[in-house]
C-alpha cells in the first residue's frame, strides 16, 4: 500500500513539474516575441523624448550598446482595484503590455517606458548615477 503511494504521489509531482514548466516555457517566449518585435520602436519612440545626450546614447545603444529592454504588464502606481472593472484606467494598470528601455549615459541611467498597446511613451526619466543599482527584474540586453 505504501508502495502505491509513493508511485501516486511521485506521478503526482511529474505531472505538476511538467504544466509549470509548460508554463514557464510559454510565458518566456511570449515575453521574447514581444520584446523582439517591438525593441526597434520602443528605442526610437525613447529617443525621440529623451535630452540630446539621452538620445545620442539611445542610438548608440539601439546599434548593439548597452540598452536593456524588459517587458512588464500593468502599471502598479495607478490607483484602480482588481474589482473596478468598467474603470478607464482597468486595462492599463491590469493588463497592457509595457516595454521599459534603459540606457547608461553620462549623467546617469535614461529610463524610457514604452507602451505597446497605445504605441506611445507613457513615462521617461534620468535617474542618478547612485540608481544605476541593479533592479532584480528580468531584462534583455542588445544582445540577450
Amino acid at each position: 500500500m505504501r508502495l502505491l503511494l509513493f508511485v501516486l504521489v511521485v506521478l503526482a509531482l511529474g505531472k505538476v513539474g511538467k504544466v509549470g514548466m509548460q508554463y514557464y516555457i510559454r510565458e518566456r517566449s511570449i515575453e521574447d516575441t514581444l520584446i523582439a518585435a517591438y525593441r526597434e520602436h520602443a528605442i526610437a519612440a525613447c529617443a525621440l523624448h529623451a535630452t540630446e545626450q539621452g538620445a545620442a546614447a539611445y542610438r548608440a545603444g539601439g546599434d548593439g550598446g548597452s540598452v536593456t529592454v524588459e517587458l512588464t504588464v500593468g502599471r502598479p502606481e495607478l490607483n484602480v482595484r482588481l474589482w473596478q472593472t468598467s474603470h478607464e484606467a482597468w486595462s492599463a494598470r491590469y493588463s497592457d503590455p509595457f516595454l521599459i528601455v534603459s540606457v547608461p549615459g553620462p549623467t546617469g541611467v535614461q529610463r524610457c517606458e514604452y507602451d505597446i498597446h497605445n504605441a506611445e511613451v507613457r513615462d521617461w526619466r534620468r535617474m542618478p548615477e547612485r540608481a544605476r543599482g541593479g533592479s532584480g527584474t528580468r531584462g534583455r540586453t542588445a544582445a540577450g
